[in-house]
């Protein structure tokens, strides 16, 4: 499992990964972030589908799009860009607490994080990207979230799963109840839907994801490992 979309992250993913974790705010990022990321695998010497991308997603579900939307409105109530600022001064090593937000991000350099970065700029029109802020970066990690009734919910994630995702990584808002909340009300749909198992198939997780044998195919680098070893 690996998680980190900069330049090098990928490429790293793209040679050793079996599952990626990665972030993209529409389903339109998460196609072009999917492409890239089978497309390095494929010239690292493996198979497209040897890596299985998982998005990380916040969901804020309620039996009605109203009832969702009210619950969202209070959890933005409670979010604080205090706390927002020192957590992701600490992904990206740089002290934002000491920057005025609203300073351009064109000269932003970091050897923290960089694949949120990225993407932030790549989702704009070019044009755009000059006016992108520190401001930007704050707000962008933290309103990641898909807000709905079950059936909208599970829409939006039919969308991402068109885009070439292969699972979500659920980022709670509050622990249990979104974990809780999902599996009560979104994932029975998803079942409907065939998106989501009714039951785990036998194996390791490794046979669970993949369909097939509990070791590294031998496109694997590791797997020349093994044979050197044997």
């Amino acid at each position: 499992m690996q998680a980190g979309s900069s330049a090098a992250g990928r490429d790293f993913a793209a040679r050793h990964a079996e599952a990626v974790y990665l972030v993209a705010d529409t389903p339109e990022a998460a196609a072009l972030l999917a492409a890239d990321y089978r497309r390095r695998a494929v010239a690292a010497g493996r198979a497209a589908e040897d890596v299985k991308l998982l998005v990380a997603l916040t969901v804020v579900v309620a039996d009605t799009e109203a009832a969702a939307r009210d619950k969202d409105a209070e959890l933005e109530e409670w979010v604080s860009d205090d706390a927002m600022l020192v957590m992701l001064s600490g992904h990206m090593q740089t002290d934002f607490g000491a920057v005025d937000l609203d300073r351009p991000l064109a000269d932003f350099r970091t050897d923290g994080m960089q694949g949120m970065l990225a993407e932030l700029r790549q989702r704009v029109p070019e044009v755009e990207r000059p006016g992108l802020s520190y401001r930007n970066l704050l707000e962008r990690f933290w309103r990641r979230r898909l807000v709905g009734a079950p059936e909208q919910v599970a829409d939006q994630l039919r969308r991402y799963a068109d885009a070439g995702i292969d699972g979500v990584n659920l980022v709670e808002m509050i622990r249990p109840d979104s974990f809780e909340e999902f599996v009560k009300l979104v994932v029975p749909v998803l079942q409907e839907q065939g998106m989501v198992q009714r039951e785990y198939a036998p194996g390791t997780l490794r046979e669970k994801l993949f369909g097939r044998g509990p070791r590294l195919p031998d496109g694997h680098p590791a797997r020349g490992h093994r044979n050197m070893a044997t």
